[in-house]
C-alpha cells in the first residue's frame, strides 16, 4: 500500500512538473544559400554565388500555435560580377536568428509551416576568388542584418526525431559597402548602395525532449517501487 501511494505522489508531481516546464525541440540544419546583391539606382544584375548554410537551433513554446526558433548559423553569401561570372566576391557570416513558425496544414506526425523573422550577422571572411588583381575588401562592412521568410515541411521519423525541409528568402537591411567611392591607383570608382539577398534551401534533423522527460519520470517511479526495503 505504501508503494502504491508513493507511486501516485511521484506521478502527480511529475505531471505537474511537465505542465509547468514544457518540452522543447532542437535541431541541426544544413544546406545551400544562393547569394547575390541588390544594387539600388542601377540596372546592373550581378550573378548568384552558392554558399554553405549550417547551424543549430532550438524550438520553444511547442505547445502553442506559434513557436519561436532562436539559432546560430554560419552562412556563405556574396556574388559573382556580371562582367565575369568566374570571379566571385566571398562574404561569409556568423548569423544569429530569431524565427517565428506558424503551422499552415497539420496532419498526424507532419505539418507544413510558414517561417518569418530576422537575423544579426557578423562577418567571418571577406575575399575574392579567381581574380587576377584582387583588391582588399576594406570597403565591405563587418556586419549585416536581414529579414527572412519562407515555407517548410516536417514529418516524423521516430517518436523523438523529425526531418524538415525548408526554403527561405532573405533580404539585408544594411548597405554592405561602408563608403560611397573606391580609389584604386589614380582612378576613383563610385560604389552604389548594395544589399545582400538570396534563397536558403536546407534540411534539418530535429530532436524532441518530450519523450525523454516522460521516460525519466517513469523510470524514477519504477526504481522507487522496486527498491529493496532497508532492514
Amino acid at each position: 500500500m505504501r508503494h502504491i501511494f508513493s507511486l501516485i505522489i511521484i506521478c502527480l508531481f511529475g505531471r505537474l512538473g511537465l505542465a509547468e516546464e514544457s518540452h522543447y525541440n532542437y535541431g541541426l540544419e544544413g544546406g545551400l544559400n544562393s547569394g547575390n546583391i541588390s544594387i539600388s539606382e542601377e540596372n546592373t544584375n550581378e550573378k548568384s554565388r552558392l554558399g554553405v548554410v549550417a547551424g543549430i537551433y532550438w524550438e520553444f513554446f511547442t505547445d502553442n500555435f506559434i513557436t519561436f526558433l532562436p539559432g546560430a548559423y554560419v552562412v556563405g553569401k556574396g556574388y559573382r560580377p556580371a562582367s565575369d561570372s568566374n570571379q566571385a566576391i566571398v562574404l561569409n557570416y556568423f548569423q544569429l536568428r530569431l524565427i517565428g513558425r506558424l503551422p499552415i496544414v497539420r496532419s498526424q506526425g507532419s505539418r507544413f509551416y510558414l517561417d518569418f523573422g530576422g537575423t544579426a550577422d557578423v562577418i567571418t571572411q571577406k575575399g575574392t576568388q579567381n581574380i587576377a588583381s584582387p583588391a582588399p575588401l576594406t570597403y565591405v562592412r563587418n556586419f549585416d542584418s536581414s529579414v527572412m521568410g519562407g515555407l517548410g515541411f516536417e514529418t516524423d521519423l521516430t517518436t523523438s526525431l523529425k526531418i524538415a525541409f525548408n526554403a527561405k528568402y532573405h533580404y539585408g537591411f544594411i548597405n554592405i559597402y561602408n563608403t560611397s567611392s573606391l580609389t584604386t591607383g589614380s582612378s576613383t570608382v563610385a560604389l552604389p548602395k548594395a544589399y545582400n539577398h538570396g534563397f536558403f534551401l536546407t534540411t534539418a534533423l530535429q530532436f524532441s525532449t518530450e519523450s525523454q522527460k516522460v521516460i525519466s519520470t517513469e523510470e524514477r517511479a519504477r526504481d522507487y517501487i522496486n527498491r529493496k526495503p532497508t532492514p
